[in-house]
């Protein structure tokens, strides 16, 4: 994954889920990645959008319904 240039990855919660990252890991995740965007996918409600995206590194967001990203 070296080099890549938008990284798409799961942020279902805080709380551990068995088969998804929690926002902690998701960010720890992009972090070691290092692509120069990435964007979390598959957030519950728990996760309220703009308070989230507020407290999330530069270059990382929330995904949204009809978001549509230029590859």
């Amino acid at each position: 994954l070296e080099g890549i240039e938008t990284l798409v990855l799961d942020a279902l919660r805080h709380r551990p889920h068995p088969t998804h990252f929690t926002l902690e890991q998701a960010v720890e995740a992009a972090a070691r990645i290092g692509a120069r965007r990435t964007y979390f996918t598959h957030m519950c409600h728990d996760l309220p959008h703009a308070e989230t995206n507020a407290v999330l590194p530069d270059g990382v967001q929330l995904a949204y319904d009809g978001l549509v990203l230029q590859l």
